[in-house]
């Protein structure tokens, strides 16, 4: 296995909740994370601009370690993309780097101006060959937005195909699974808009057999999302346009559902591979993520 020479980085995401001690687990005895891995301020404020140290050493037999750092919001979803992260590379002959060091990695995080506050945990992880050692740190952050409602999960595996296709053309959001086309309506909270004419290509418009609704909401910040009557979700969708239909989505579009139960969900599209227009093809799909 070629080892690369550089560090690769993911940003990191915070929220409130304090510095914890680390949780550090290897799988191979020849690369290590020590040095108490830490930040310096286990408070951070959401600013844009106050950053603080990353500290931890990183060990290895042999040159050649690969370091990645992410964040974890309380409901174990990535959400590096709030922070802003700082690096030097690691160079090529090294056998031990300090990721804080001003001198090696000089490692800093800082949080974006009014991301959620909350706890959130810094995940280090490095890898040397087939060896890994990861590390885990916990902090908070302050001074950014209050977080109202319940903490999200998120789904990654959403897809539903042509109704008339040999897939599965519907999909369960509450039970996050495909559902048949011979399944009562009560489970299907998506499905194929035009599920019955092979004469219209499929081009990811959905309905809900089960009457849930739709708010379209791209600027709704989804990696933030939290659940409940009081939650982001269901704020935003009473601010939103309702519609009993997703019409023509796209990679990247956002929305907002409210299912038949009342429960709320935030659903991003993350691929439309459009059918064919040879009538009785039946093909096509739309995948997505969620949060519930």
């Amino acid at each position: 296995m070629i080892r690369s020479k550089y560090l690769a980085i993911a940003a990191l995401a915070l929220s409130f909740g304090a510095l914890t001690a680390c949780d550090s687990t290897s799988s191979d005895s020849s690369i290590s994370i020590s040095g108490n891995p830490r930040l310096d301020n286990a408070t951070l404020p959401a600013d844009g601009s106050t950053k603080t140290a990353i500290r931890g050493t990183i060990a290895d037999d042999a040159a050649g370690m690969v370091v990645s750092l992410s964040v974890q919001d309380a409901s174990g979803s990535d959400v590096t993309s709030n922070f802003t992260i700082s690096t030097t590379a690691i160079t090529s002959s090294s056998k031990s780097w300090s990721l804080g060091d001003p001198a090696e990695g000089n490692s800093t995080i800082g949080a974006k101006s009014g991301i959620a506050n909350g706890n959130y945990t810094l995940v280090i992880t490095a890898t040397s060959g087939s060896s890994t050692a990861t590390a885990k740190v916990a902090f908070t952050v302050t001074a950014g937005t209050s977080v109202t409602g319940t903490a999200t999960k998120e789904y990654t595996n959403g897809v539903v195909y042509n109704y008339l296709s040999k897939y599965k053309g519907a999909w369960s959001l509450s039970g996050d699974s495909a559902v048949s086309a011979s399944a009562a309506s009560t489970y299907k909270d998506l499905q194929d808009l035009v599920a019955t004419d092979n004469s219209v290509v499929f081009d990811g418009s959905l309905t809900s057999p089960n009457g849930a609704t739709f708010v379209k909401a791209n600027s709704f910040s989804y990696a933030t999302a939290t659940g409940g009557a009081s939650g982001t979700i269901a704020t935003a969708f009473a601010n939103g346009t309702v519609s009993s239909t997703i019409s023509a989505p796209a990679v990247g579009d956002i929305y907002l559902v409210k299912l038949s139960g009342g429960t709320f969900v935030a659903l991003k599209v993350t691929a439309v591979t459009p059918g064919s227009a040879t009538i009785g093809d039946n093909s096509g799909s739309i995948s997505f993520s969620y949060r519930i």
